[in-house]
């Protein structure tokens, strides 16, 4: 999946605020709707590196593919909230759930890669690759043969799905950064369109 990974974050962060109502102030759930929502893209920043390195097969099979990786970010942020009292702000509810927002986030986004292409989640402990491959190559490079095939009749569905949700988000940056980092993704996969064949 290339668009739906904000949409995803945003849905899980929604789902862990709306279970802790009326708990965080308003910066602190600013915050949290950041962590969630960047969380669930975070695993695609090596794609940077990706297409500088011509040598490069996949980058979901990288450490940032890794559920370990992440597992261990999210217990250092839960052990913050050891240092902080309960109801104070920025306290140790609000580390719980900056943890569990940032583990979702990422959990989904490899749930998704998972279903499309496959991931080495459990890196570096073992190098196998988890999921369904991506058949899509048609002659054309891989953002049109994606464009072009199934999977993007999926993703357009998980899409509209989670827009639907999204639609009773109140808050602006848990409404507008997704869109943002779909935009961003839509924009990069045109240029890649343009410059690779």
């Amino acid at each position: 999946m290339y668009f739906t990974h904000s949409l995803a974050g945003a849905v899980t962060t929604k789902l862990v605020l709306d279970k802790n109502e009326g708990i965080f102030s308003k910066l602190e759930k600013d915050i949290l709707w950041f962590v969630g929502i960047t969380a669930s893209v975070f695993p695609d920043f090596d794609l940077i590196i990706y297409f500088l390195n011509p040598n490069a097969t996949s980058h979901r099979q990288w450490i940032t593919h890794s559920v370990v990786l992440y597992a261990f970010a999210s217990l250092i942020l839960l052990s913050f909230g050891f240092f902080y009292k309960k109801k104070e702000k920025f306290g140790r509810q609000f580390y719980m759930s900056m943890a569990l927002v940032f583990i979702l986030g990422v959990v989904t986004h490899l749930i998704l890669d998972y279903l499309v292409g496959g991931v080495t989640i459990f890196l570096p402990f073992n190098r196998f690759v988890y999921g369904y491959p991506i058949e899509t190559h048609h002659g054309g490079n891989w953002i049109t043969d994606y464009v072009s095939s199934w999977y993007m009749f999926i993703e357009g569905a998980l899409a509209a799905g989670f827009l639907l949700i999204l639609k009773s988000i109140k808050n602006t940056i848990g409404k507008l950064l997704p869109i943002f980092y779909v935009g961003i993704s839509i924009f990069a996969a045109s240029l890649i369109s343009m410059f690779m064949v």
